[in-house]
């Protein structure tokens, strides 16, 4: 059985501001943003994932960037 584990990216700053960020890359994530992102990875440390996938906005690299270090995948 193959599972996928779907995370939104952390807290950005155009979500603060209440501004929908569809495609665009201006947003950044917030502290908040990057202490949800390390959460997450805290959370999935010990699940056998074998593939990350992430959009190329930075938002969502930076979100996945703490799971791919604890799982060392790239």
């Amino acid at each position: 059985m193959q599972v996928f584990w779907l995370v939104r990216h952390g807290e950005s700053t155009w979500n603060v501001r209440g501004l929908a960020q569809g495609h665009d890359d201006q947003a950044r994530l917030t502290d908040r943003g990057r202490r949800q992102a390390r959460g997450v990875a805290d959370q999935l440390k010990t699940r056998p994932i074998r593939a990350l996938y992430s959009s190329d906005l930075h938002r969502a690299l930076e979100t996945a960037v703490p799971l791919a270090d604890r799982k060392s995948v790239v």
